[in-house]
């Protein structure tokens, strides 16, 4: 059921990018920077931004792992892939250097797990940011004691 709306949704993306008049090769290497980037900017949103900033990152977050299961993998590395002609997924680089062979199984394990450590730093750092400060002045402590 889900494998039917993952490939219209891809078809009708690929067709809406096909229209751009940018190459394949161009394509492809902007997915694959912006699949790159887009942890990197949610991080720093975890660190810098606001608490209302903060909830709609875990809200995105949230969003992504849903779909990372509904649709049996990233649909993002799927397009990447159409437009590159590779197999070539993101958490590669990390299978490699823990000399972990780089197949499509391995890939949703070890993106699963990287996932659920992601959750619990995100919700730790979110408790450390938001509410152990509040409850140190609640019961009487500094914030910053000097």
């Amino acid at each position: 059921m889900f494998k039917n709306l993952r490939n219209i949704i891809l078809d009708q993306t690929e067709n809406i990018i096909n229209k751009t008049n940018l190459s394949k090769k161009s394509v492809g290497i902007l997915l694959r920077s912006f699949h790159f980037a887009i942890s990197i900017v949610v991080a720093i949103l975890l660190f810098i931004g606001s608490n209302t900033v903060f909830k709609l990152a875990i809200l995105f977050n949230i969003v992504v792992f849903i779909m990372f299961f509904i649709f049996d993998g990233c649909i993002l590395s799927v397009l990447e892939n159409k437009f590159t002609d590779d197999d070539f997924t993101v958490i590669d680089p990390f299978l490699e250097i823990a000399n972990i062979a780089t197949t499509n199984e391995n890939r949703k394990k070890y993106s699963l797990y990287s996932s659920i450590v992601g959750f619990i730093f995100t919700f730790a750092l979110y408790y450390f940011r938001f509410h152990w400060r509040t409850e140190d002045t609640q019961r009487g402590h500094p914030v910053n004691p000097v």
